[in-house]
């Protein structure tokens, strides 16, 4: 845990063919890890968000906008 940053990351996301995850995850290896807490992969959490009635900060973000609160 001292080597990772949780707080600090940048998630991405891809389409790609089932049959292509085996060649794409072997290619990773060295570069991510994953975490595992007391034997445990999957970990759950909820998220609650706040935001105005007509989802302001919702499509500031979609808009670019980086410094929302």
């Amino acid at each position: 845990m001292n080597a990772v940053r949780l707080m600090d990351r940048t998630d991405s996301k891809f389409v790609l063919p089932i049959g292509r995850l085996s060649v794409l995850l072997a290619g990773t290896s060295t570069d991510y890890r994953v975490l595992e807490i007391a034997g445990k992969r999957l970990m759950t959490y909820k998220t609650l968000y706040y935001d105005t009635p007509d989802l302001q900060l919702y499509h500031r973000h979609h808009a670019g906008h980086l410094n929302r609160h």
